[in-house]
């Protein structure tokens, strides 16, 4: 049954106001998306031979982080709802900018650990305070469309990540890329401060109910979304930002610069699907489940097609087409696996049900992150140590894939028990 829900009054600031706020916001959603990817894939050779460490050790590097991103998002929902952007910007900027100096500075693994660690604390932050703001400012008319752009805005700091941080690190080493990358982050923060001290509503405190948030937990309509969008999305991460650049090293043969660029593609094309999705539901009547379904039995084709392309020896281009069909797909199912959550929730408790979201993908991803590393350490007998790498057996590679087949099985069935809502909330 439809009903009206109460929400927090938006914003009476002037649209140039606005801007003002939220672009800042997004700079920040920008580096902790680059936080996110560039760490390991891109470096992921650099950081196992300067500290000769397993493959496990090195993805560890981005579980942490996403491990301690997912578990916080549930949390930092209720501090935004309850507090404000303002004061959850100042907390996570901070500890977001000191982990970012760290991890350049790191003498030992256990020292890039406790980085990424603060890492991942500080990025948890950045995505529900953007959201929490775009929803308070624009309204809920506007919602899909502007988290699109804000979203290829912030997705574009991964972009960074990829191609261009892999040039980076081949001419100025890692270390003082990753510094250089910790001053703009800090700049980013100063900038941020600033524009939210000039809305005070950005800092004020919103009534908070643990009751309305454990309603969110036991609401039957959340599941499908919840699953869904998880593990496609986690599909999608786990070759953009742990394993995509090293298995086209390992078993296709490609230079780190070639594999740097065709995760550079793949995220690009994701940018421009989740920036068109929104426009997409509109002409469509603003419905959320085709688009999810749809995404989620295209990554169970694609990892097929993946699979049969090792079988058959595949040439590159044809990885190429399947990483931005992964791309493609993650747009979709993040989109509106995010909106549909939204909507079947109440309306003024948006951070907590989108932090719900983030939080049980990023989950998904830390684990299955970890699980990749496992995966390929269990083949480390077969593999063959180089100077520049350790090159993995193709055998790694498929069992790791034949995993995530049964995970997008999974997926799909979920997305097919979404409940439509046209953009409406329900509950």
């Amino acid at each position: 049954m439809l009903r009206r829900m109460n929400r927090p009054p938006q914003s009476a600031l002037p649209l140039r106001a606005k801007i003002a706020i939220i672009l800042p916001l997004i700079t920040l959603y920008f580096f902790s998306y680059f936080q996110r990817v560039a760490v390991p894939g891109t470096i992921f050779d650099e950081l196992q031979l300067e500290f000769a460490v397993t493959a496990s050790a090195v993805t560890a590097l981005g579980a942490i982080t996403f491990y301690l991103y997912g578990g916080a998002q549930i949390f930092v929902g209720m501090l935004v709802d309850r507090f404000g952007s303002a004061r959850v910007t100042f907390a996570g900027g901070a500890l977001m900018v000191l982990g970012a100096f760290l991890f350049p500075m790191a003498p030992s693994i256990g020292a890039l650990y406790a980085a990424r660690a603060l890492v991942g604390l500080g990025v948890s932050a950045m995505y529900l305070c953007m959201v929490k703001e775009l929803d308070r400012l624009f309204g809920p008319r506007l919602f899909p469309q502007l988290l699109g752009v804000a979203l290829f805005l912030g997705y574009s700091g991964g972009l960074v990540a990829t191609y261009p941080l892999q040039r980076a690190v081949s001419t100025f080493g890692w270390r003082a890329s990753f510094l250089c990358a910790a001053i703009l982050i800090a700049a980013a923060l100063i900038w941020a401060l600033t524009a939210l001290r000039r809305d005070p509503r950005a800092s004020g405190r919103t009534g908070f109910s643990w009751r309305q948030t454990l309603a969110v937990l036991r609401n039957r309509g959340s599941i499908p979304p919840l699953v869904s969008g998880a593990i496609n999305f986690m599909i999608y991460f786990l070759f953009q930002a742990a394993i995509g650049k090293k298995f086209l090293e390992d078993f296709a043969g490609i230079s780190g610069g070639r594999a740097s660029s065709f995760t550079f593609v793949m995220l690009l094309c994701c940018m421009v699907t989740i920036f068109l999705s929104g426009f997409v539901s509109r002409l469509i009547g603003n419905r959320r489940k085709p688009v999810l379904v749809a995404s989620c039995a295209l990554t169970l084709v694609l990892l097929c097609a993946l699979l049969f392309g090792m079988a058959r020896g595949a040439p590159g281009w044809a990885y190429l087409a399947i990483y931005t069909g992964f791309a493609a797909s993650a747009s979709g199912s993040a989109m509106f696996s995010s909106c549909l959550v939204k909507e079947v929730n109440p309306a003024n408790l948006v951070a907590v049900s989108i932090g719900m979201a983030n939080s049980l993908a990023y989950l998904t991803i830390a684990v299955c992150v970890n699980m990749a590393g496992l995966v390929l350490d269990l083949f480390r007998n077969e593999a063959v140590v180089t100077e520049r790498s350790i090159i993995y057996p193709p055998q790694a590679y498929a069992a790791l894939f034949w995993g995530l087949l049964a995970l997008a099985v999974v997926s799909l069935v979920a997305a097919c028990f979404a409940r439509e809502t046209r953009g409406v909330c329900r509950a």
